[in-house]
C-alpha cells in the first residue's frame, strides 16, 4: 500500500492534537504513539517522515473502542491531517498490515 504522506501538514495542529491523544490514553505506555510522532514529524533535526511501525500503530490506534474511543477518535483526526484519510488495519493472519 502506498501511503500519500502531507509533508506540509500544520506542525501546530498536530502539536494540540497529540497533546489531546496524550490526555486520552488509559496508560502510559499508550503515549508512545504521540512519542514516535512527535519524534518524526516535529524533531528539527531532520525531514518530516513516519517510521515504518509508527503508521501500524497509528492504523491500529484508528480503529480501537471501548475504554480507548476518545483516544481513537483523536488517532483519526492525525490520520487525516498527516495522509488525508484515516488509516486502515488488517488483522487477518495471512495480511497484517495497512490495507486499502
Amino acid at each position: 500500500m502506498v501511503l500519500n504522506f502531507n509533508d506540509a501538514f500544520d506542525r501546530e495542529e498536530l502539536r494540540q492534537l497529540l497533546k489531546r491523544f496524550v490526555a486520552e490514553t488509559k496508560r502510559q505506555q499508550d503515549n508512545r504513539l504521540a512519542e514516535e510522532l512527535s519524534e518524526d514529524l516535529l524533531s528539527n533535526d531532520h525531514p518530516p517522515l513516519v517510521r515504518s511501525g509508527t503508521d501500524l500503530r497509528l492504523a491500529k490506534w484508528c480503529r480501537t473502542d471501548g475504554t480507548y474511543a476518545d483516544a481513537m477518535i483523536v488517532a483519526k483526526e492525525i490520520s487525516r491531517l498527516l495522509f488525508g484519510e484515516v488509516l486502515k488495519f488488517s488483522n487477518e493472519r495471512d495480511h497484517k498490515g495497512l490495507c486499502t
